[in-house]
């Protein structure tokens, strides 16, 4: 996910550009829903952070935004194809006419604010989920290396 390419296009916010068609791909961090046919989705990959601002009314047809957003869960790898832009508090973001799940979470990813609970879960896959969750600690590693 390569998100400069966007930032030195769009200046204004509440701007969509709808002649220009990018694809992403991402894994789900949050989802945040506002109305039936309106939901945000956070994309997290590379260290970069994108917003998906899922529109019934700009996807393909309705009855393939509900039957595609109801298999999105948090921890999910998904793939948009859509039109950049920005939001009205100025937050990056990818209005898609297509999503397509990549790769389903089959372990949910600790919340970023709560974390893991189970002590035992904790010292088992610490690392794992917390370079998941936290990007900036990844970077870290990826310098190292």
């Amino acid at each position: 996910m390569h998100s400069k390419s966007y930032c030195t296009v769009l200046l204004e916010k509440n701007k969509h550009h709808l002649n220009k068609c990018h694809h992403i791909t991402g894994r789900v961090h949050a989802i945040r829903e506002s109305g039936a046919k309106l939901i945000f989705y956070d994309l997290r990959g590379e260290g970069v952070k994108i917003q998906v601002m899922a529109n019934a009314k700009l996807y393909e047809s309705e009855e393939k935004f509900a039957v595609d957003t109801a298999k999105l869960r948090r921890g999910d790898i998904i793939g948009c194809i859509g039109n950049p832009g920005k939001t009205k508090k100025g937050e990056l973001s990818i209005v898609p006419q297509r999503m397509k799940l990549l790769s389903p979470c089959l372990h949910m990813l600790p919340h970023l604010h709560f974390g893991l609970k189970d002590k035992v879960q904790h010292c088992r896959c610490f690392i794992h989920s917390h370079l998941l969750t936290h990007s900036h600690h990844g970077a870290e590693f990826f310098l190292r290396s």
